[in-house]
């Protein structure tokens, strides 16, 4: 992905979006999280999965992370500093 634009989602605050304030991030909602990458996916579709991976991983963490990994993750999460990401496999496919 081009890194200016990374960088100006980061300068915006998108990546702190969906993480509490408590944790350095603005506590949106889930329905300006869904306006946000929709808004994104009508620019272009490649960059809202970077900031959707990264939401995915906020609110998985934020529902069920212990607090040890919230403090760890979440503020570094909030500022863009470090990104969510994920990896699936299928039974039998490999990775």
């Amino acid at each position: 992905y081009p890194q200016d634009i990374v960088d100006q989602m980061r300068v915006m605050g998108l990546f702190g979006l969906m993480i509490p304030e408590e944790y350095g991030g603005l506590g949106g909602s889930l329905l300006t999280y869904a306006l946000c990458v929709e808004e994104l996916a009508r620019g272009w579709m490649s960059i809202s999965g970077v900031l959707n991976t990264h939401f995915i991983v906020a609110y998985l963490l934020r529902q069920h992370g212990t607090e040890e990994q919230k403090q760890r993750f979440l503020p570094r999460m909030a500022t863009g500093e470090s990104r969510g990401a994920f990896s699936m496999s299928e039974p039998g496919m490999g990775s």
